[in-house]
């Protein structure tokens, strides 16, 4: 159980950092678009947790196995998961660009 809640708090963290403040919606979202593809996101992140999992816990290396290993792959996905999703629901994120005089 602490396996699945770790992976949950990693996906939130990696989503506030990737979405907020490496990407924008360029065109075609609203605010209910965007929460249906962070939704759908999670699943896809969770989805590839459990599967990750499967692998590496028979292999008995302990909370490398369990925790570490399944949550940072799709933790490192993150960026290319969310640009797969969000293009499927038909919105475009583009990186964000930051200038030195600033915003």
């Amino acid at each position: 159980m602490v396996d699945w809640l770790a992976a949950v708090a990693i996906f939130w963290v990696g989503a506030a950092i990737h979405l907020g403040g490496m990407y924008d919606v360029e065109h075609g979202a609203s605010a209910g678009k965007q929460a249906i593809g962070l939704v759908v996101l999670l699943g896809l992140y969770l989805a590839t947790f459990y599967l990750i999992r499967l692998v590496t816990v028979p292999m008995d290396i302990g909370i490398f196995g369990d925790i570490l290993i399944p949550s940072a792959i799709p933790a490192m996905l993150l960026g290319r998961g969310a640009m797969l999703v969000f293009k499927l629901l038909g919105m475009r994120l583009h990186r964000a660009v930051f200038s030195a005089e600033g915003h």
